[in-house]
Parts: structure tokens; C-alpha cells; sequence
């Protein structure tokens, strides 16, 4: 006796949403060591998040912050999450630096 199973999924605004949440918990983490994002800017990054997602517009999203035009980067603090058939990947936890005189950024 054998038998077989195929699933499919379509890829939702729930689920965008759920990817976008864990994105939002890692600016969390940023707001409590640096203070930045604050709690509502980190809901309107996430729906926009999830909007872009949703819409396939996005491959990939970077927080953290830039000094003197730059880019502090990790293992300094940089997070980054690459979107690869609407999934994320590559999460970068990063320690506490001094952030004294950077200014908080997206891209």
C-alpha cells in the first residue's frame, strides 16, 4: 500500500505579517540596548514590512544606525534580514556598542 500527499500554500498578508513580527521583535531588542526605534515607529516599520512583502517588492531590509555617513556594522550593530522566496534569513544579533553620535537608519 503506498499513498502520497501534496500540500500547497499561497503566500498571504498573514503570512508576510508573521515574517515582518520577527523583524519587529529584533528592532525591540535595538530599542532596549539604544533606545531607537520607539514602539510606535517599530508597528508602522512592521506593517510596512509586511506590505512590501506582501507585494514582492522586497529582497532584502537593514536597521541599525550610521555615524559620519557610514554604516556601523556588525559584529559592531547592524541587523539585516535577506528575503529569499519570502522567507528571512540571516539574522545578526548583535552586543552593545556605543552608538554615541549615530543616528538610527533603514534601508
Amino acid at each position: 500500500m503506498t499513498f502520497s500527499v501534496t500540500t500547497s500554500s499561497t503566500f498571504s498578508i498573514i503570512h508576510a505579517r508573521y515574517l515582518s513580527s520577527k523583524v519587529a521583535a529584533d528592532m525591540h531588542l535595538c530599542a532596549q540596548y539604544y533606545g531607537k526605534p520607539t514602539e510606535a515607529r517599530v508597528r508602522e516599520y512592521a506593517e510596512e514590512l509586511a506590505q512590501y512583502l506582501n507585494a514582492g517588492y522586497l529582497q532584502e531590509y537593514e536597521f541599525g544606525y550610521k555615524k559620519d555617513g557610514k554604516r556601523i556594522v556588525c559584529c559592531d550593530i547592524r541587523w539585516m534580514r535577506t528575503v529569499i522566496s519570502r522567507r528571512t534569513t540571516g539574522r545578526q544579533d548583535c552586543p552593545y556598542v556605543d552608538v554615541t553620535g549615530a543616528v538610527f537608519s533603514i534601508s
